[in-house]
């Protein structure tokens, strides 16, 4: 799903991501983004790969997060 309460729901799932491990959203638009960023907004341990805006035409496709 791409409602705001799914990701937000889908999100808690990450909390059992070990360090090393990775968070892939596909389909990078509202309300994906806005779920998610408000999910790593106070996560220090996970980092940006790759945003969907470096993709070639803004494809919005492919965001990346990594946790340490």
């Amino acid at each position: 799903s791409h409602k705001y309460e799914d990701v937000k729901i889908d999100c808690q799932w990450l909390q059992y991501i070990k360090g090393g491990g990775i968070a892939v959203f596909d389909d990078w638009v509202e309300p994906v983004q806005r779920a998610a960023k408000e999910y790593f907004a106070n996560k220090p341990e996970w980092k940006i790969i790759t945003d969907s805006t470096d993709q070639p035409l803004g494809y919005p496709w492919k965001t990346v997060y990594m946790k340490n």
